[in-house]
């Protein structure tokens, strides 16, 4: 056989080309003698390239993945490695085994990992000759018969014999691998003998050289044979060379891979087997989904392309875990109820959540347990091996009293004795548990004399007064060390890491549906009374829904099984003539409410086939839907099936697989974002959410402790966090404070130990505040009302008390309610609160920030949350966004933005102990610099802020920071409403400032303050229709530095006590069109203030 090297062809038809072009500009006799040939040399190059030397028949049943043998010596005792997990033969299991010496004598064998050698076969099951397994040729295998065979399902072809008698030869390693890349394509509907038409699933509009098609031969042809798909005309299928089919060659019921060749024909590029012949001692019945396994993806559904083919043992399938075979029934309902077991207790098939189970209940003042009893005469195959595994899920279990006993034993017997020294024991203690819990044994040493194993459940309920119950399902006894219990077998989780692994790193690749069917296809477990059961032509079991039957769900399980946040699944209509039948996937929360449209942007969590009116039996039709996304509060799942007002619907072979995708480490960013996760109270923390992949939290009603809504910035990239609709939840940080009590020889100062130090404390200059908790403070008159005050009633939801006193006997003289902290003794000092009892009273001292450890890699949005006794932190993190936010009682700055670009809307900020706002930027002075380029290194833009009771500023921008206000509210803060800062930039547009400067009343409204500290330019300050009203000063420069610029451009100053604008030493005001009532002074300073137009005193 010639290997084809493609890139010598590709370079070949390069030289001919360039000879062929040459020989065009030459004398006509020349290229008369030498056309012919070149245009002979053109054929023969591309016919090589073309020509399919064979192709591969490796196909991957979603239930039976293919193992590819590695290793492989030996010319007739054939020897390989293990593969991953692989410690026994299992039926059906398929490998791909590439030999590299051709086999010296008759009946060769294989040995995997050191197992037992198994025999060669043939389709026909006739032993293998000398040289029938040929050196470098690749071979499909499948373990066959008791599993005492490997059968030769398929391997190669080799050219210019005629198709049926053609023997298996190999192809090249590059064609396998284009092959196996390149999606097939089912054909439907197939009819004729020699003139065949067909149809696809998916839609095909037009014949393209390297289409793939499946097609299984509806009768054997007598002659050339033609193909028609979806009328796009007829085109030859042909052999490998490329001629005509001869009589007998299009075999019926073989299966055959065609390709598009040269847009003209259909080229045979791998000739299946007979199904029925290959899979007669298999016991097949129904039909499984698969298609052709690639180098670096293996997907049970892709691009609406279908490979279906009998390839699945359904009794192995229904009792395979992985690889190992489960001793026990996997079916729940297939169990012999009680029968199965032995013991004193009372056990029953029940449900607990929707989601059916045993019931296992044990009476007060009972001791006993139950067990099932595996014996060696019946399971020889689990007692031949050295190791067991065992597993079962837990779904609920009651609490134990004091000495009380719950337990469960794995036993092993010899005579009817106990081999004591092999006991494995679990004690499940006495809390109970109410969430599901899988308890496993895995790989315990199987004793030589054991001629009996027991799952044993022990309990003591002496000391209890009332019964208890346990609910359990999914028993897994098995060989080998797997105690994973699977539905249905085929790929484990551990297999797919092992993929996952093995991808190549430079290559983003997806991989899809990779999990198997979690459901029984094959039994209806959860029907209604009213519906029946009967069987398919080909052996499936269906549903029947007359008019008459009652709507009810057909299928039922737990939301665990699913992995990830999403869902694929469907069935199959086998016959309708119903009139409007329904079938739907619900979703349940935890008290078996049905979930619908949460508002959260998924939707409706229902899902509803519109279903056809009319499918004839013998042309069933496949209902699938992929990538469903599932409630975060799902915690069960149901199909449910409703007849309608006339005729029958059969449904068979329901399925549900989980919709991950796994992406190799280099995929994208965006790739690896949008997934959604709701969290509750009490529920997963945002941290816990973040680092399942979310890049959207949905946030339910309720109050949330810090800890469960606080985000480390070095623990994700970007994240929002959002309220959901019509909610408004709170996350409640701060040190609660009770147990006050009078300190003696004092009459109004109160004591209680206390291990958080308020943020602004100073043993000399403490400012700040601590918290009465849940008593409103600084009401809001209707003549005072503003939109920015979005709807409240106060101004904080919790009472103030001040700093200010420095010993316990200033506290007890203090004016207002007050607080005093001894750091050395750790104690709180306050003074009563009015129309509150200090004893009962409970004082929040605010701590800490819902963000922390930012960087320019985090990226955060919040929505609709209110933080108390808390701030936010957005300090170097990347572009941040918010939006309806609420920072109340921070215990610094409520909105820390040092260099960070921040945009904020309709956001409230009361109660900080220092500033509202407040940014940082670079700090350094560099008078005169006169390079030209901007200094700002952080942004902070506010829409409609409202601003109250900040100890310091409202808002204050500092050093190298720009920042724009547009409308909004500041009020009651303690120095300024907006003081920008040592050399910031700030606009200001229609904004009121009020009764700002309690704590330092010489600033004012709004002030310019601070020495410069950027780069040498000083704050440039512009304000537009802004208003003051019942400050000392109302505009002003309140720093002596000539570079401090602030413009006035349509303002009005109210009720200044000194002066409606004030400039300091050497700095300057420009006002333009400023309008002054009823101040004190129309402008105050020694600074230059410059008055174009407008009036200053009213």
């Amino acid at each position: 056989m010639i290997l084809i090297n493609r890139e010598a062809l590709e370079n070949a038809q390069t030289d001919l080309e360039t000879i062929e072009n040459v020989v065009n500009s030459t004398s006509s006799s020349v290229n008369t003698r030498l056309g012919g040939s070149i245009k002979t040399l053109h054929k023969v190059i591309n016919d090589l390239a073309n020509s399919d030397v064979g192709a591969p028949a490796v196909l991957a049943a979603k239930n039976q993945p293919i193992i590819q043998l590695m290793n492989i010596s030996g010319s007739n005792a054939y020897t390989c490695d293990a593969p991953n997990y692989h410690s026994q033969y299992a039926n059906n299991q398929i490998y791909l085994f590439v030999p590299t010496q051709t086999n010296s004598g008759a009946n060769p064998t294989l040995s995997i990992g050191g197992l037992s050698p198994l025999p060669f076969r043939h389709i026909d099951g006739a032993l293998c000759s000398a040289g029938d397994l040929r050196a470098g040729r690749f071979y499909v295998i499948r373990v066959s018969g008791s599993a005492d065979r490997f059968q030769i399902v398929s391997g190669y072809t080799i050219p210019n014999t005629p198709l049926n008698e053609k023997s298996q030869v190999p192809a090249s390693t590059e064609f396998v691998h284009e092959l196996l890349k390149t999606p097939t394509t089912q054909l439907r509907n197939v009819t004729g003998t020699n003139s065949i038409v067909a149809t696809t699933f998916a839609p095909y509009t037009n014949y393209a050289t390297g289409d793939m098609f499946m097609i299984a031969a509806e009768s054997t042809n007598t002659g050339p044979v033609t193909l028609n798909i979806n009328n796009l005309g007829n085109l030859p299928i042909t052999d490998y060379d490329g001629d005509p089919l001869l009589p007998g060659d299009f075999v019926q019921n073989r299966f055959y891979f065609v390709r598009v060749t040269n847009n003209s024909e259909f080229r045979i590029i791998f000739r299946g087997v007979n199904p029925r012949k290959v899979l007669h001692d298999s016991k097949f019945t129904g039909e499984s989904e698969c298609e052709l396994a690639g180098p670096n993806s293996f997907n049970q559904v892709a691009n609406a392309h279908f490979v279906s083919e009998k390839i699945s043992d359904v009794e192995s399938a229904l009792a395979s875990s992985s690889i190992q075979k489960n001793i026990i029934s996997r079916s729940i309902n297939s169990i012999e109820g009680a029968s199965s077991f032995t013991g004193s207790l009372a056990l029953s098939k029940s449900s607990y959540n929707n989601i059916d189970a045993y019931k296992l209940s044990i009476n007060a003042g009972q001791v006993g347990g139950k067990y099932l009893a595996i014996n060696k005469s019946n399971h020889p195959e689990l007692f031949s091996s050295e190791r067991i595994s065992m597993s079962v899920l837990f779904l609920f279990y009651t609490y134990a009293n004091g000495n009380d006993r719950s337990r469960i034993l794995l036993q092993q017997i010899n005579e009817g004795a106990e081999i004591t020294s092999a006991r494995q024991e679990y004690s499940m203690g006495n809390e109970g548990i109410d969430r599901q819990f899988r308890l496993k044994f895995a790989n315990i040493p199987l004793n030589q004399n054991c001629d009996e194993i027991r799952i044993f459940f022990d309990f003591i309920n002496g000391e209890g007064s009332e019964q208890r119950d346990v609910y359990f399902r999914e028993l897994y006894l098995g060989a080998g060390p797997n105690a994973a219990y699977k539905p249905q077998g085929g790929l484990g989780d551990e297999q797919l890491e092992t993929i996952g692994d093995k991808i190549s790193n430079n290559t983003v690749t997806q991989i899809d549906s990779l999990h198997t069917n979690i459901l029984n296809p094959w039994e209806f477990p959860d029907k209604g009374s009213q519906h029946t059961i009967e069987t398919a032509s080909d052996g499936t079991p269906l549903l029947v829904c007359s008019a008459s039957a009652s709507a009810s769900d057909f299928m039922r399980w737990d939301r665990s099984l699913i992995k990830g946040n999403s869902f694929n699944g469907g069935f199959t209509l086998y016959a309708t003539s119903i009139v409007s039948g329904r079938v739907l996937f619900r979703q349940f929360d935890e008290g078996g409410t049905e979930i619908r449209d949460l508002s959260d942007g998924n939707g409706d969590y229902r899902y509803e086939w519109d279903i056809p009116g009319a499918v004839e039996s013998a042309n069933p039709q496949t209902m699938n839907i992929f990538d469903l996304p599932i409630a975060p509060t799902c915690k069960t799942m149901s199909m449910w099936v409703a007849s309608g007002s006339s005729g029958d619907m059969k449904v068979g072979r329901p399925w549900i697989s989980s919709s991950a995708k796994k992406f190799t480490p280099y995929a994208p960013t965006i790739l690896k974002l949008g997934k959604r996760i709701e969290i509750t109270p009490g529920g997963m923390t945002a941290s816990q959410a973040v680092g399942e992949g979310a890049s959207t939290i949905i946030v339910n009603d309720g109050v949330y402790t810090a800890a469960e809504l606080t985000l480390d910035g070095d623990n994700f990239m970007g994240v929002d966090i959002i309220a959901k609709p019509g909610t408004m939840p709170k996350v409640r940080g701060g040190d609660p404070i009770t147990g006050f009590n009078a300190v003696g020889g004092l009459t109004n100062v109160y004591s209680a130990s206390c291990q958080t130090q308020p943020g602004m404390y100073d043993a000399n200059n403490p400012k700040g505040f601590v918290f009465c908790f849940g008593l409103p403070y600084s009401e809001i008159q209707l003549g005072d009302r503003h939109p920015a005050h979005h709807g409240r009633s106060h101004r904080l939801p919790h009472f103030p008390l001040f700093a200010g006193p420095t010993t316990v006997n200033e506290l007890e003289s203090a004016t207002q309610p007050s607080w005093y902290y001894d750091a050395t003794a750790k104690v709180l000092y306050v003074n009563s609160v009015p129309g509150v009892d200090p004893l009962s009273m409970t004082i929040y001292v605010p701590k800490g920030y819902g963000l922390s450890n930012g960087s320019r890699r985090n990226n955060v949005g919040i929505e609709g949350l209110t933080y108390e006794f808390m701030g936010l932190k957005f300090d170097n993190m990347g572009k941040s966004q918010i939006e309806g936010v609420n920072v109340i009682g921070s215990p610094i700055d409520g909105l820390s933005v040092d260099k960070v670009n921040l945009i904020d809307r309709y956001c409230s900020v009361v109660g900080s102990s220092n500033d509202n706002w407040n940014g940082h930027g670079t700090y350094g002075d560099t008078p005169g610099r006169q390079d030209g380029f901007a200094s700002i290194d952080y942004f902070s833009s506010s829409y409609e802020p409202y601003s109250a009771w900040a100890w310091d500023d409202g808002r204050s921008l500092h050093e190298r920071g720009r920042g724009r206000v547009d409308g909004g509210l500041m009020e009651f803060n303690g120095s300024t409403g907006c003081a920008p800062a040592g050399g910031a930039e700030e606009s200001y547009y229609n904004l009121e400032v009020r009764s700002c400067g309690w704590d330092v009343p010489e600033q004012g409204g709004i002030a310019v303050v601070n020495a410069v500290s950027d780069d040498g330019t000083g704050c440039i300050v512009n304000c537009h229709n802004v208003i003051v009203r019942d400050c000392q000063h109302g505009f002003a420069v309140a720093s002596p530095f000539s570079s401090h610029r602030l413009n006035l451009f349509n303002t009005k100053s109210f009720g200044c006590s000194v002066a409606g604008i004030h400039a300091a030493e050497n700095s300057v005001v420009n006002a333009h069109n400023h309008y002054d009532y009823g101040s004190a002074a129309a402008k105050a300073g020694t600074g230059t203030i410059n008055v174009n137009n407008g009036t200053l005193v009213s």
